[in-house]
């Protein structure tokens, strides 16, 4: 029997991660359904052992403040801002937000209660120029701010925490060797023999992660590629 382990989300990607051990773990029974929607996100319903539960963004800091002893996996964005902003625009909720409409983005944000446009607004730029202003000065950057003070929540020292980096989702390598941290840091034993299976399902309909290394591509020469607008403040903010 194992101790149940929360999965503190940060809008990218807990649900899955909540999957893949619930389905993996060797102490829980195997999971036969597959969360995926038609977007690609992990928000169907299947059924869970009870040992892995998600908690989602909006409500980590408190759940942090509450618990003592408790296991937790803390989903981190660190350097990955531009992948951040792209994926929970466009996943988040199952929004599915067109990231080459700036109506379609402020739709999103204003949505979800963002005073940005209005900061835009507010002063005379267009929102690609205030996402440009936003990966130039990362210090300054609300996202950011908000991933570090997560971080370093004093409380998480009275519990069992590992970070997990959003760049672990990236590449089957990366999220495996992630998932193995995991397995070590709570004496879990994971058998992954048919996580290939599974993290190709997640990347195959995950656009976001598909068009990733466009940027990369565009700055060495690439300029047939159509990046959309986040990308587009990305590679203008390095100007």
């Amino acid at each position: 029997m194992i101790d149940r382990i929360y999965i503190l989300n940060t809008s990218a990607h807990g649900h899955f991660l909540t999957f893949v051990l619930d389905k993996f773990c060797k102490h829980t029974p195997d999971i036969q359904e597959t969360p995926f929607n038609d977007l690609g996100n992990s928000h169907n319903f299947y059924t869970q052992s009870g040992k892995f539960y998600f908690i989602g963004d909006p409500h980590v800091h408190e759940f942090v403040k509450s618990s003592k002893n408790e296991n937790l996996i803390l989903i981190t964005i660190d350097n990955e801002l531009l992948y951040f902003e792209r994926i929970w625009l466009s996943r988040a909720g199952d929004t599915d937000t067109d990231l080459y409409s700036e109506e379609s983005i402020i739709h999103t944000l204003k949505k979800y209660g963002s005073t940005f446009p209005q900061y835009c607004e507010e002063k005379n730029i267009s929102l690609k120029e205030g996402y440009k202003f936003g990966f130039k000065y990362l210090k300054k950057n609300g996202v950011i701010e908000q991933d570090n003070n997560r971080k370093n929540l004093i409380e998480l020292k009275d519990n069992h925490v590992i970070f997990f980096p959003i760049c672990n989702f990236f590449n089957l390598q990366s999220f495996a060797l992630g998932l193995n941290d995991i397995s070590k840091k709570f004496s879990i034993e994971l058998d992954l023999t048919s996580l290939k299976e599974v993290y190709d399902q997640f990347y195959n309909k995950n656009k976001i992660l598909q068009t990733h290394n466009n940027v990369n591509l565009y700055l060495k020469g690439d300029k047939s590629i159509k990046l959309d607008i986040i990308q587009q403040a990305y590679v203008d903010s390095l100007t």
